[in-house]
């Protein structure tokens, strides 16, 4: 029977160093040290606390241990006096593992030890393979630890302290200002010729540029709004469809105003039947002068209502006053649409006099001047680039609706080459002074820094 017992023993060892060694990450080790060391030695509860952060960074049964946590905060205290401890034993090369009790810590920490832990402690430090002390792994139960105990958790505290060291990050070869000028002493030729290729790179002109989004946009759009408050009852050419001056473009609904118009006309031709009935009297009677006054005013208000009924009548055919295309949503959408007063519905844009919109960010702007070089790279066709000239630099930012601050820039399209198509959007880069090479690159840098510091 004990010689099952030491092979059972011998064999989760085994296991442990294996899960060990095939740990990805220093967390996924301390998981297998508070969680899976039970099955070597019993425990109720287990914590890991670091040396070199001199904090609790794992305990059974919890994902992550919480900093403030009353307990957490106890219990570093008790892992402090164990590694004044194991430092004292390190002095004597004694350090392993050690059952600990109340009893053995001062008085602070031994008077809350019954709130927080089990009457039994097994304190294992963690060495690395050079000796030092990288954190210190407790065990606590109720009962008293067996002898043998303590020298299976030394067995495994190498296994651990091992896995650890080789999970720490692998130190890198820093630059210090030693190296550097023993390296300037040793060649001093090749130090020359470096720094002069160093100076001549940051001394080398370039061009400032940003990157900013655009859309081509017509120039000088004739926008054709709703004349009249009403219903639209039909937009007689297609999207982007050829436009040809005086055709029909919008047609309104026209019932509610021949319905006015006839009601006038039918009020008119009764005033005017008064009136004369009243200038017929009027020769037999001169009572019926002052009648006759106020029917002509009637008549005259009556004509003018009907004048102003037909002429709202006329406008509900709004015909183009310049060739173009038609450029507008769905046409579904606006059929039987109602509309306001100078509502905008459709704009008729020559295609062969187009611009660039550019919307360059606040954080990306740069010194520009009219006649700037603009290169738009188009989304539907982002190989060909297209050659601009740039127009107009807004002084001011304005709010788009998407939030961003932005200049507002135009540019127009140089001759000798293709127009893109009105409404095709994409990327454009525009130029502009010559810079040396180093403001180049620390522009950025400090802007941000002059922000952060507020100068």
């Amino acid at each position: 029977m004990a010689a099952d017992t030491r092979i059972n023993a011998l064999s989760q060892l085994l296991d442990l160093e294996r899960m060990a060694r095939r740990a990805e990450d220093p967390q996924a080790l301390r998981y297998v040290m508070v969680n899976e060391t039970g099955s070597l030695v019993p425990c109720r509860q287990a914590a890991f606390w670091e040396a070199a952060s001199g904090r609790v960074v794992a305990l059974s049964g919890v994902s992550l241990p919480e900093r403030n946590a009353p307990f957490v905060e106890w219990l570093e205290r008790l892992m402090v006096e164990l590694h004044r401890v194991a430092a004292e034993e390190s002095v004597k090369d004694e350090m392993s593992p050690k059952a600990i009790t109340a009893e053995d810590m001062p008085d602070d920490v031994a008077r809350s030890w019954a709130s927080w832990l089990p009457a039994h402690l097994l304190s294992i430090p963690i060495v690395a393979p050079g000796g030092e002390l990288t954190g210190i792994l407790v065990l606590a139960r109720a009962t008293p630890f067996a002898a043998h105990e303590p020298s299976l958790a030394a067995f495994l505290s190498e296994a651990y302290g091992h896995a650890l060291h080789a999970l720490r990050p692998k130190n890198r070869p820093t630059l210090s200002i030693a190296s550097v000028k023993e390296f300037l002493r040793k060649d001093w030729k090749r130090t020359r010729w470096i720094a002069g290729g160093l100076l001549f790179v940051a001394l080398f002109p370039v061009r400032m540029s940003a990157l900013a989004p655009a859309e081509v946009s017509a120039r000088n759009p004739w926008v054709v709004r709703a004349p009249i408050d009403g219903v639209v009852r039909s937009v007689d050419v297609s999207p982007n469809g050829d436009v040809k001056k005086g055709q029909r473009i919008v047609s309104m609904d026209r019932t509610t105003l021949e319905n006015a118009l006839a009601v006038t006309r039918q009020g008119r031709m009764v005033a005017e039947a008064e009136y004369r009935r009243a200038a017929q009297q009027a020769v037999f009677s001169r009572d019926n002068m002052s009648e006759m006054s106020i029917l002509r005013v009637k008549v005259s208000r009556l004509r003018a209502e009907e004048e102003y009924a037909a002429a709202q009548l006329s406008r509900t055919v709004i015909a183009a006053e310049k060739s173009g295309i038609a450029v507008y949503g769905n046409q579904d959408d606006w059929n039987g649409r109602p509309v306001r007063t100078g509502e905008r519905i459709l704009s008729i844009t020559d295609p062969g006099q187009a611009k660039l919109n550019i919307w360059l960010g606040v954080n990306d702007a740069i010194s520009l001047e009219p006649g700037a070089d603009v290169v738009l790279f188009l989304s539907t066709n982002p190989i060909w680039p297209v050659h601009c000239t740039l127009e107009y630099d807004s002084y001011d930012p304005e709010v788009r609706p998407d939030g961003s601050m932005v200049y507002n820039l135009e540019a127009k399209f140089r001759d000798g080459g293709r127009l893109p198509r009105i409404g095709l959007k994409g990327t454009a880069k525009v130029y502009g002074r010559h810079v040396a090479m180093s403001y180049y690159l620390l522009r950025r840098p400090l802007a941000a820094i002059r922000q952060w510091l507020g100068v």
